[in-house]
């Protein structure tokens, strides 16, 4: 009887744990900017560097550099290197998979953590998870 307690334990957990993966982005997946109400995580981190709010909140651009340094992650100084202003539903390529922040769980359910070089407005660029959707390929899955 225990056993198959266990044995159901261990089957829920990975159901659940199975549900609450998100798959890494692959390299040449295309994807659109998404920043509106996501410039910080639930925790209250910044995943983007500041700029000046534009008129409306929509015209108002994000600074995306091309590090983020996953040793300090988050502290004050994070974001390094070069920048670039980028927008809401800008078109971004992945190039690849970062890594994640030191300091942030391994688990998957922390995915918004994950940071991917991304090309954007004719940069490389760092950015999370969060600020990334993924745009539906009409052919199907690749």
């Amino acid at each position: 009887m225990i056993t198959l307690i266990k044995l159901l334990t261990l089957f829920i957990r990975m159901i659940v744990n199975n549900s609450m993966t998100e798959k890494r982005l692959l390299p040449g997946t295309l994807c659109k900017a998404n920043f509106e109400g996501l410039t910080y995580t639930e925790d209250g981190f910044a995943t983007v560097g500041t700029v000046g709010m534009g008129k409306h909140e929509k015209d108002s651009g994000v600074r995306l550099y091309s590090q983020i340094d996953v040793n300090s992650y988050p502290s004050c100084n994070d974001f390094k290197g070069e920048s670039t202003i980028a927008y809401d539903n800008d078109v971004i390529v992945i190039v690849s998979y970062a890594g994640r922040p030191f300091n942030v769980k391994r688990d998957p359910v922390w995915f918004q953590y994950d940071i991917y070089e991304v090309l954007i407005r004719g940069a490389r660029r760092q950015m999370f998870r969060q600020n990334l959707s993924v745009i539906p390929c009409p052919l199907g899955r690749r």
